[in-house]
């Protein structure tokens, strides 16, 4: 048995969450597939944790509006940085701020946009990846294989929401990297927009 956050367990049909022991901020959580083979995890079992993580989301900015700004961490196997074997994803809701690169990459696109004329830099960057025939679509879904990556064999998932598109390209994903590049171990993030009220 897993500790519960301060709400309780929410619990899907493939996922279920549990809180964090190392909390990095207040809100954090673990969304755990039942599934605990995570190279071979099917679009379904994916799409229940992201839809999880999302429920999360959701509670935790009911209780506390302030904390607005989601992301998620999915670190696969020990080479990774992972500390369990079991699949799960990080998610958290950060207060005004994202961590790190995300925060970083947030800011650059409001610069962007104030020395351009208002122009959206992650239009700009796909359309450019786009010219350069290194996106593949699926529905609003777009896999980037970045132009200019931090690490080696890195990948951008670009989408409006998260959706049954952003699935299915973040499982091809996966299954390219297992199958065909034998590459056994990776680090996911992303970043949502900021929670707002309805």
């Amino acid at each position: 048995s897993t500790a519960e956050d301060r709400f309780g367990r929410l619990e899907h049909r493939l996922s279920y969450t549990a809180a964090n022991t190392f909390k990095y901020d207040r809100w954090h959580t673990l969304v755990v597939s039942r599934n605990h083979d995570t190279l071979h995890l099917a679009e379904a079992e994916i799409a229940d944790m992201f839809e999880l993580a999302l429920e999360w989301f959701r509670r935790a900015y009911s209780i506390e509006p302030m904390y607005t700004c989601p992301e998620m961490i999915w670190d696969a196997m020990p080479k990774s940085g992972a500390s369990q074997m079991h699949t799960h994803l990080q998610a958290s809701l950060g207060f005004d701020i994202y961590y790190g690169n995300i925060e970083r990459t947030r800011q650059g696109a409001r610069f962007y946009a104030q020395r351009n004329n208002g122009r959206n830099y992650f239009n700009d960057y796909l359309y450019i990846h786009q010219m350069l025939g290194l996106t593949i679509q699926i529905g609003n879904a777009h896999i980037i294989v970045h132009l200019t990556p931090i690490k080696d064999l890195e990948i951008m998932i670009m989408d409006e929401k998260l959706n049954k598109n952003f699935y299915k390209a973040l499982h091809l994903v996966l299954q390219t990297f297992v199958d065909d590049l034998k590459e056994y171990s990776f680090s996911f993030g992303m970043f949502l927009p900021p929670m707002v009220r309805r």
